[in-house]
């Protein structure tokens, strides 16, 4: 994976396809050529930088990958395609496995010549990154707890402190 502070074309391409980059791309190079996004979650719900971990979080039942346009807007461009998966009990790290195997599947199937639909604003929820706030355990909410463990495994971790009574 390459992650350029700033992306570059060094020639005229067709299509480029961008996953998990949370820089700025200048609307001189979104002007040049189609821009597709691989988002890991089923837009317009969990735009933004943490959405697998915001899912999971929040209990959804539900994610998915969407496939869309690049605009300026953060990951409010028109949908080429989606897909939904269950959550069931998986973890952030099963999340982006899934997440991955489904993106190359749609990918493939609408690089070639991708039909739009506009993105509606209804059900926008913006999915803030990780801080170190969200990393804390409340023993006293196992529900909590068990949510926020798994949204947080393997990568970010979470955590608890306890004083044992005497």
């Amino acid at each position: 994976m390459h992650q350029p502070e700033t992306p570059e074309i060094p020639q005229e391409v067709d299509r480029v396809v961008v996953c998990a980059y949370g820089l700025y791309i200048p609307t001189r190079l979104l002007e040049r050529s189609l821009w597709l996004n691989v988002h890991p979650s089923l837009l317009p719900r969990w735009r933004g930088a943490a959405p697998v971990e915001r899912a999971i979080l929040a209990g959804d039942e539900q994610t998915g990958v969407t496939i869309h346009e690049t605009v300026e807007a953060l990951d409010a461009g028109p949908i080429a395609t989606k897909e939904a998966f269950e959550v069931g009990d998986l973890d952030a790290g099963q999340v982006f496995a899934r997440s991955a195997e489904v993106a190359a599947r749609l990918l493939n199937d609408v690089i070639d010549s991708p039909a739009f639909e506009p993105q509606s604003e209804e059900g926008a929820i913006y999915a803030d990154k990780i801080t170190a706030a969200d990393r804390e355990l409340n023993l006293d909410d196992p529900v909590d707890a068990w949510r926020r463990v798994r949204a947080l495994s393997p990568h970010i971790g979470a955590r608890a402190s306890w004083t044992a009574s005497a």
